[in-house]
């Protein structure tokens, strides 16, 4: 009798919970990937320079939605491959506007690669892409955005080391910048086009915790994980859509899609959590920057980086010695027995021949910005410039 009673009990709990999970498995498939898909590839239209076409936000109402739709709507889609390339997508909400998003991270006078040391290692806009920013001048657009702003151009960008691989890379691609109104809310879509493969994979190295933002680049091709030196590896191809949505004054909604293809010998080695783990690992950095209190104004970073790309070539070698001579004691602590290789190397000064100009401000910068942000400790070494200005002026803003 007591095993039909647990039966008949049994049969009921499940006829009174199959509503709800039904329900809840509805709601879990509201996005059509294939609908969404569609959009995307609309989105890439847009990847022209040349191009001149009007952009429709009408034509776009499944991302859009997407990305306000709850977690729990969002947490089982899967992105399309596209292209033969590989796909995965990330949301973040931050705790900051878009007007002083704008002003930070596309601001002509401000390199990107800032407000994402943990990815990108240094990039450049190209001249046509600096002039059209100029007189645009996103964030004054706001409150007077009456049609979608479009922007074309191209950068070049340097990626850092990656934390499985070790390896980094260095690529041109298409950039179109797009400022629209939704729904009364502002919107930023920022889309990438690589357009062509990389260059080869060198070997780098992730010092200590990728949060310090302490990263190596040897200059010798292959890949840093052991067994894998002999590797020459390359992106292939890669397209990726940053959706900087509003939702109110002091609140955006970031959604970054991207599609990768990349390995070696043609074939694509890229897995869709390689990806996911990357855009987290940008998002994280990108938020934790963004929302910093000791985050200075705009126009004291470009400073920043206006003074240090104007030092000497032997100043900027000075300066670059110190730092990874600090970097050398502390990879030394870091105690990585398999990397004796790197060792050796950044206990010399060889390493440095290899760096570009380019490159060196952007470490520069970037360690300037730890400080500031308080990663790190005040600077001892003579590497910064600014710093007890910057301290100062941090501490009178209103």
């Amino acid at each position: 009798m007591p095993k039909l009673r647990h039966a008949i009990l049994l049969v009921m709990l499940t006829a009174f919970s199959a509503p709800s999970l039904m329900a809840e498995t509805a709601d879990l498939n509201v996005w059509n990937s294939e609908a969404i898909s569609r959009e995307f590839d609309y989105l890439s239209t847009f990847m022209n320079p040349d191009g001149s076409e009007a952009f429709d936000p009408d034509k776009i109402p499944n991302i859009l939605g997407f990305q306000l739709s709850p977690p729990a709507a969002r947490n089982h889609f899967n992105l399309e491959n596209r292209n033969s390339q590989t796909a995965a997508w990330h949301v973040v909400d931050l705790e900051k506007g878009l007007d002083p998003i704008l002003r930070y991270t596309f601001n002509p006078e401000i390199p990107s690669h800032i407000f994402s040391p943990a990815s990108v290692r240094f990039s450049a806009w190209n001249e046509s892409l600096k002039s059209a920013l100029y007189p645009t001048r996103l964030w004054e657009q706001l409150n007077n955005l009456n049609a979608p702003v479009v922007i074309r151009g191209q950068q070049q960008v340097g990626i850092t080391p990656d934390v499985f691989t070790g390896a980094y890379y260095t690529y041109d691609e298409d950039k179109t910048i797009i400022l629209f109104k939704h729904n009364g809310k502002n919107v930023l879509i920022n889309l990438s086009k690589q357009k062509d493969i990389s260059d080869v994979g060198r070997k780098g190295l992730v010092v200590g915790s990728d949060e310090d933002w302490n990263y190596f680049y040897s200059g010798r091709p292959g890949l840093t994980k052991p067994g894998l030196g002999w590797v020459k590896s390359y992106l292939y191809d890669s397209f990726s859509v940053s959706v900087f949505y509003e939702t109110d004054p002091n609140r955006v909604t970031l959604g970054i899609y991207k599609w990768l293809r990349a390995g070696w010998a043609g074939a694509n080695m890229v897995k869709s959590r390689h990806i996911q783990n990357g855009l987290i690992r940008y998002a994280r950095t990108f938020q934790e920057i963004i929302e910093s209190p000791k985050l200075p104004d705009p126009m004291q970073l470009a400073g920043i980086s206006k003074t240090f790309g104007g030092l000497s070539d032997s100043e900027l070698r000075r300066r670059i010695e110190s730092h990874y001579k600090i970097l050398y004691q502390e990879q030394l602590q870091a105690e990585n027995k398999s990397l004796e290789e790197f060792s050796n190397l950044m206990d010399s000064d060889d390493y440095i021949d290899h760096l570009s100009r380019q490159e060196i401000v952007a470490i520069l910068t970037v360690e300037c910005m730890k400080s500031l942000l308080g990663k790190k400790n005040m600077d001892e070494s003579g590497i910064l410039i600014g710093q007890s200005q910057s301290v100062s002026t941090d501490k009178n803003r209103p």
